[in-house]
């Protein structure tokens, strides 16, 4: 009976190593099976991190990006602002000038060509156009006024008192 009940102790210890061997292999495949979750785990963080990082120096450079576009913009309504402005006064202008009769501006007309008459007539008798240079001082006369002053002995400039000679004196076409 002794040896029975060993036998039998035996088959259970046996059956129970069995057993226990089934159960280590078990927690050993599911340890292995963990163990490459846990690295695909970890690359995915990896990835996720870089991704992460990637995205938020995108981020960034969007923000700045916005920032100088809101800076463009406000330089171009500011510049526009300008521009209606001077369109506005230029339209101001207009409307002052179309609002003078027509005498009115013939008269201004008129005017201004006299002044630019003026100021291609000799300055010293007013009557006969520019016709010579004084090359000392660049002040023009006409022909007969310089000409009188060369023969009277009177060598300065009529304009600024500049002394000058016949060598100095140069016909200009206007």
């Amino acid at each position: 009976m002794k040896v029975a009940h060993g036998e039998e102790q035996m088959k259970a210890y046996v059956a129970q190593a069995c057993k226990a061997s089934l159960e280590n292999r078990h927690i050993t495949i599911s340890l292995n099976q963990a163990k490459v979750e846990l690295a695909d785990a970890e690359k995915e963080l990896m990835w996720l991190r870089s991704t992460y990082d990637a995205s938020q120096k995108e981020y960034e450079q969007n923000q700045k990006r916005i920032a100088d576009l809101r800076l463009e913009l406000e330089r171009e309504r500011n510049e526009r602002k300008r521009l209606e402005e001077e369109l506005e006064e230029v339209k101001s202008e207009v409307m002052e000038m179309s609002g003078e009769n027509e005498e009115t501006t013939i008269q201004k007309l008129q005017d201004e060509i006299k002044e630019c008459k003026a100021i291609l007539k000799c300055g010293v008798c007013f009557d006969r156009p520019k016709e010579v240079v004084i090359t000392k001082c660049f002040h023009l006369f006409c022909y007969p006024c310089i000409q009188r002053n060369l023969e009277i002995r009177h060598r300065k400039c009529p304009g600024c008192g500049t002394p000058f000679g016949q060598s100095d004196v140069r016909e200009v076409k206007i």
